[in-house]
């Protein structure tokens, strides 16, 4: 055991001594920086750099590959995802027919859609994985509400989601829209509730309350 001399009495006393026993005069400094600390601070900076630069290279790639990416490839990816976040849309729920809107005019030849430049009197039938649910006619108007509930057992979230919506007429009904989309859980949902363009009808809102497992 190494002996140093007190600077107070000039005793001798053990390198470990907190204090001069002769003179109680305080003996131990701030620790010596060994090598092995003096060395681990730099390394750790420099391996916080490396991570620094390796994440801001992957990011930089990353960005560039999705700008450039097409946009079927993009959708698919983002369906794969979406399916991995989204639990699965399985069991019992009831169904909403909320609201939509409807164009002006016939896309076919630019006219109204009734007589005297009447607006739609408009029907919407859905149908998902063999279930169905179908409006009463919301008369003359390019903005129907029909708040149409409906019960739907969904058995797997995969099913397509298909819509048919027409003015009703007297004699003959004019197609507004006819469209199959899907599957079911592909759908971006703000809360339970998902919108579909289908022809000449937009945004055609419809809601999902889960109310049992089946």
């Amino acid at each position: 055991m190494a002996l140093v001399r007190c600077p107070e009495c000039d005793s001798e006393v053990s390198e470990k001594a907190n204090a001069c026993p002769k003179c109680g005069n305080p003996l131990q400094s701030a620790p010596v920086e060994t090598e092995k600390t003096a060395t681990r601070s730099p390394r750790r900076k420099i391996i916080l750099a490396i991570s620094i630069v390796v994440i801001a290279m992957a990011s930089f790639i990353f960005y560039n590959r999705w700008t450039h990416m097409p946009a079927e490839e993009k959708e698919a990816i983002e369906r794969k995802l979406t399916k991995i976040i989204t639990p699965k849309m399985k069991g019992s729920y009831r169904v909403t027919i909320v609201s939509a809107k409807i164009d002006e005019r016939k896309k076919d030849n630019g006219k109204a859609w009734d007589s005297f430049n009447g607006n739609p009197d408009v029907v919407v039938i859905l149908s998902i994985g063999g279930n169905r649910l179908e409006t009463l006619a919301q008369k003359n108007t390019l903005n129907p509400k029909w708040n149409k509930s409906g019960r739907m057992r969904f058995m797997s979230g995969d099913e397509n989601v298909q819509v048919h919506a027409y003015d009703k007429d007297a004699l003959k009904h004019d197609i507004i829209g006819e469209c199959r989309k899907g599957p079911l859980d592909s759908f971006s949902k703000d809360g339970n509730k998902i919108s579909i363009d289908c022809g000449q009808m937009k945004d055609l809102v419809l809601t999902f309350e889960k109310i049992g497992n089946f």
